[in-house]
């Protein structure tokens, strides 16, 4: 696939650099993908990157797992995009498909540019409750809704596993069960 058209997908993973690290977490994130066949890494917002490629998500965690990190705050691996549009109905959708057992789940909520005001901590809190999990702020599991671009926004309902020191890693319910 050629990079114009993994740009127009949704991403595989994001990264989060820690704070005033960009630079170094980014050199991180490429001596990671150096082994990865045909990806592209697109700069969301200062700090946030989104990578594109056409590699499964698994074959992306075994590399991701085998590096120890110093500078990424976080890597997620996006299991779906939805529009900002319609975001409160998609992020509906896609949990009800996800949590059917009482699991706690921590969430994220990073919404930039013109998704920002599509919608709010509470609203995410109710979408919770309302598909059999509970939202709380403990919990082995959680929901990342990060922008990834100025209309999309990527989706992971997923473990939480640790990255190395201060780093955490959001792995797709389907990955870490399966």
């Amino acid at each position: 696939m050629s990079v114009e058209g993994m740009l127009s997908k949704c991403p595989k993973l994001v990264m989060v650099a820690k704070e005033g690290r960009e630079y170094w977490a980014l050199e991180e994130l490429y001596d990671v993908l150096a082994v990865v066949d045909n990806y592209e890494v697109s700069k969301v917002a200062r700090g946030v990157f989104a990578v594109y490629t056409g590699s499964s998500i698994e074959i992306l965690l075994d590399i991701v797992r085998s590096y120890e990190y110093s500078f990424i705050r976080h890597l997620f691996f996006i299991d779906e995009c939805v529009s900002c549009s319609g975001l409160g109905d998609n992020l509906r959708s896609y949990m009800e498909r996800r949590c059917d057992s009482p699991l706690r789940v921590k969430f994220r909520l990073k919404l930039r540019s013109g998704c920002r005001e599509t919608i709010g901590r509470s609203k995410v809190e109710e979408i919770i409750r309302s598909s059999g999990c509970i939202a709380s702020r403990r919990g082995s599991y959680m929901l990342v809704i990060e922008s990834v671009s100025s209309n999309s926004v990527g989706l992971v309902f997923g473990c939480i596993r640790s990255c190395n020191y201060g780093c955490q890693l959001v792995i797709p319910l389907s990955v870490c069960e399966g």
